[in-house]
C-alpha cells in the first residue's frame, strides 16, 4: 500500500571521473559512491562503475574509427520492484539485484559526413551467471546487435 514519510531524506554522492589516453588508446572511467539516509525508502547501489576503453585512429587519411568496449557494474542493492497492475515501482527488501558486469563491444566510424556504428550489447550474457536483473523479476536486455548510419547534410 502506498504511504508517505515525514523522515528527512538525504543522499550523498561522490563521483570520480578520469580520461586516460596513450597514443590512440583511450580509457574513460567513472566511479560513483552513493549513500542514502534511508535505504528502505530510497535504495541506491553503494558503488557504480562505468568504463569505456577504445582505440581510435584514421585509416587512409579519411576514415576515422573507434574500436572498443564499455563496462558497467553496480554493487548489490535492493532495487525498486515493478507492479504491472498499477504501473508503478515500489520499495522492496527481499531480492537484491546488481553485482553483475555488463560488457558492450562497439565500432564507430566516420567517413566525411557519414557516421556508422555497430554495437554488440551485453556480450557477456550468462557469464559469470544468468542473474542479470535491473529490477526484481525483470532481466536486463539479452545480447543483441545494433547498427546504424547517420548522414549529416549541410545547408
Amino acid at each position: 500500500m502506498p504511504e508517505q514519510t515525514s523522515a528527512f531524506l538525504s543522499l550523498i554522492e561522490f563521483k570520480l571521473s578520469k580520461h586516460f589516453s596513450l597514443g590512440g588508446f583511450h580509457s574513460r572511467n567513472t566511479l560513483l559512491y552513493q549513500v542514502s539516509s534511508h535505504q528502505d525508502i530510497i535504495p541506491l547501489p553503494e558503488w557504480s562503475v562505468f568504463s569505456s576503453n577504445y582505440y581510435q585512429n584514421k585509416l587512409f587519411k579519411v576514415l576515422f574509427f573507434q574500436l572498443g568496449f564499455d563496462l558497467r557494474y553496480s554493487s548489490p542493492w535492493y532495487a525498486p520492484a515493478y507492479m504491472p497492475a498499477t504501473g508503478q515501482f515500489y520499495a522492496q527488501n527481499y531480492r537484491q539485484v546488481g553485482d553483475y558486469p555488463f560488457v558492450d563491444v562497439f565500432l564507430n566510424m566516420q567517413l566525411k559526413r557519414a557516421r556508422i556504428f555497430i554495437k554488440m550489447d551485453h556480450v557477456n550474457q550468462g557469464t559469470p551467471s544468468n542473474d542479470y536483473f535491473l529490477t526484481p523479476f525483470y532481466p536486463a536486455n539479452p545480447s543483441g546487435l545494433r547498427f546504424g548510419v547517420s548522414w549529416n547534410f549541410y545547408d
